[in-house]
């Protein structure tokens, strides 16, 4: 009789070709050293580069029983929020997260977290990035826009976290499924409006701080201006919306329960 999966972990990729073959096997090692019982859901977002062939190479190598890691293709782009929802309906786990697979946020971070919500009774932790001073240009430049539209998003949306769009994230399925229903966007702006919606609905979600250790050779797919003013006009889209929302009453430690809707099909999936 196959065990309940404990975890739930949705690897959401788009030409991660260059790291991944390093990357998923780091996860799964950190995964394996905590005795819980996990599957990965790795869905690929119609990357351009051989993405999709490394992972197939790199999954029966991480020893994993039958099932327990599943590869999913888009046969078109759907963006990076409607991919990690995607994993999210798939998911089997007590618990259900995401981190992006890059492991700018380590994965050693996983346990503090899940410890965190079973220990404060959370429905939910997510990552409060601390930035390691880097003289890059780049990274300098990256790391001031991030911070710039965390301060902006503390201002305007006034929730009791202070980052809200890092890929780093972690909830109790049946908590966080009824929340996708409300949520619009399927691109980065996903990973805020999510955590608002929740917030306003009730969901007790906690921060933990994490070192953010930024890549510099890797080939973002953020656009740093375009993409933050998009998020800034989702933001006050959201804020609009928001006053058509049924949201509750109570305080962020109270709870709801939802049903949970039934998934999107945007991908054929292979078992290993």
């Amino acid at each position: 009789m196959n065990k309940p999966i404990d975890l739930s972990i949705v690897v959401a990729c788009y030409n991660e070709a260059a790291h991944i073959r390093k990357s998923l096997p780091e996860l799964a090692a950190v995964l394996d050293k905590t005795g819980l019982v996990y599957e990965l859901i790795i869905i690929d977002d119609c990357s351009q580069d051989n993405t999709v062939d490394v992972v197939r190479q790199v999954i029966p190598q991480l020893g994993l029983p039958a099932g327990r890691a599943t590869l999913h293709v888009h046969a078109s782009n759907v963006g990076r929020g409607g991919t990690v929802a995607e994993g999210f309906r798939l998911a089997a786990g007590e618990l259900v997260g995401y981190l992006d697979i890059d492991l700018e946020i380590g994965p050693w971070y996983l346990l503090p977290a899940l410890d965190k919500i079973h220990a404060e009774q959370l429905d939910g932790v997510i990552a409060q990035r601390i930035y390691k001073l880097d003289f890059h240009a780049t990274v300098l430049v990256r790391q001031w826009m991030s911070i710039v539209f965390r301060k902006l998003s503390h201002a305007s949306l006034k929730l009791p976290l202070t980052d809200v769009a890092g890929g780093f994230k972690f909830f109790k399925r049946d908590k966080i499924l009824p929340i996708l229903d409300d949520c619009r966007s399927e691109h980065w702006f996903w990973d805020t409006e999510l955590v608002y919606i929740a917030c306003r609905k009730g969901l007790n979600i906690g921060e933990i701080p994490v070192l953010f250790l930024r890549r510099p050779a890797k080939e973002s797919t953020v656009r740093m201006i375009p993409d933050t003013l998009r998020q800034l006009s989702e933001t006050y889209a959201l804020l609009q919306r928001a006053k058509t929302i049924s949201f509750a009453e109570k305080p962020a430690s109270a709870r709801e329960k939802g049903a949970v809707p039934e998934g999107k099909e945007h991908s054929h999936v292979e078992k290993h």
